[in-house]
């Protein structure tokens, strides 16, 4: 037989560094890692989709097919599907039937409301569907008003008005005066109520003609006592309106608060007052009261009393040696309505003496220098001075004496 050697075991063959530890592994794993960073920071900060209740659009990026590598590295972003936002609620129409009915009758409203989850209707109707309609019967101006209300709490709101009519006023009775009863205006008759299942329609029957309401007109009673007064005197004046809305007095007491009244007034002369009222209905009456005033009676003449001055009268003639000023001295007397002077004594043989009117005397006033150092007036006479020296009174009472006698006083 054969010699067989033994046999020869192979050595180990040393084993090579892990795919991760090499420079291609290092650069595979630093890619993925910066791709995981890159990915999840587009999932943390992506723009999130808007709130907007008129919308319902997403404003999410497009999607992108994810690569093999991220499939295997992350998990994809779970998207939420967004819910659409309530409608805002919008009012469709709520009117009346009629913007105006009489007292007592019933006003039909209709609305319709979309996008709203819960509709109410105030005053006195409460909560309702969206769309719908309701007679409600009314006995004075009322305000209605819709508000629809949304999930989210937005609402909208609408409101109307419906006015009542009312009844026509009586006029006012007047004292003494009987006025006929008008007859309570009947409220329009109500149409005929549709019938479930009607037959045969039938035309309603026409509406009764009524008679165009009666406009008032003002009634006055005006009058002025006295009606003839002295100068100063006062006179009553008194009114009694009816059917008036507004009236006034003219010149005087102007605007007048009351139906009836008096004013006490004083004219000054002769003055004729004028009262003007208007009705509701805008027609206008008017009357007039006439004052008469008396002029007043001229005072009886005045009888003066005789006033006696003396005083000397200077001629102005020129200083002489050994001779006194030329003048001449004597009495100036007010004898009624006269002015006279008479001459006493003279020293140059001159007389001035004069008999005049007072209302002849054309001014009367004090001298600005003085005569022989002594206070004088002067009376102007035709242009021509006369100078005074006063001897029983001062120079200003006497010129005030004469001055007033000139002037009437």
């Amino acid at each position: 037989s054969g010699f067989v050697p033994p046999a020869v075991p192979i050595p180990p063959q040393p084993l090579g560094k892990p795919f991760l530890l090499t420079p291609a592994g290092i650069t595979v794993a630093s890619g993925a890692v910066l791709l995981l960073l890159l990915v999840a920071g587009w999932i943390m900060f992506r723009p999130k989709p808007a709130d907007s209740a008129s919308t319902t659009h997403s404003t999410l990026p497009p999607r992108s097919t994810p690569t093999p590598l991220e499939q295997q590295m992350s998990t994809p972003p779970q998207v939420t599907q967004l819910s659409s936002a309530p409608t805002v609620p919008k009012v469709n129409a709520f009117r009346p039937a009629s913007n105006s009915v009489p007292a007592g009758q019933t006003v039909h409203l209709t609305w319709s409301v979309s996008g709203a989850s819960e509709v109410t209707i105030s005053p006195g109707i409460g909560a309702v569907k969206p769309e719908g309609s309701v007679d409600i019967p009314l006995s004075r101006t009322t305000e209605f008003t819709l508000v629809a209300k949304n999930e989210k709490g937005e609402s909208a709101s609408s409101s109307t008005t419906v006015l009542v009519e009312a009844p026509a006023a009586k006029p006012p009775a007047i004292a003494g005066r009987t006025q006929p009863e008008t007859q309570p205006q009947q409220p329009p008759p109500r149409p005929p109520e549709r019938q479930q299942q009607p037959q045969v329609p039938s035309a309603p029957p026409p509406a009764p003609a009524s008679a165009p309401p009666t406009r008032l007109t003002p009634e006055i009673v005006f009058s002025a006592a006295p009606d003839t007064v002295p100068q100063g005197g006062s006179v009553t004046l008194s009114w009694y309106l009816t059917n008036a809305n507004s009236a006034s007095i003219s010149p005087v007491p102007g605007v007048l608060r009351q139906v009836r009244g008096e004013f006490r007034v004083t004219p000054a002369q002769s003055t004729t007052y004028t009262l003007t009222a208007t009705s509701k209905d805008g027609i206008t009456s008017t009357a007039t009261a006439t004052v008469r005033v008396m002029a007043a009676a001229a005072p009886p003449p005045q009888v003066r009393q005789n006033v006696v001055i003396s005083v000397f009268h200077d001629h102005g003639g020129a200083f002489v040696q050994n001779r006194p000023l030329a003048s001449c001295w004597g009495l100036l007397t007010i004898n009624g309505n006269h002015l006279v002077y008479r001459v006493v004594g003279t020293n140059d043989g001159r007389r001035d003496d004069f008999d005049i009117q007072l209302t002849q005397i054309q001014e009367v006033k004090l001298n600005r220098a003085a005569i022989r150092n002594q206070p004088a007036f002067h009376i102007t006479v035709g242009g021509q001075h006369l100078n005074f020296i006063p001897q029983s009174t001062s120079a200003a009472q006497a010129a005030a004496t004469i001055e007033a006698a000139a002037q009437g006083r």
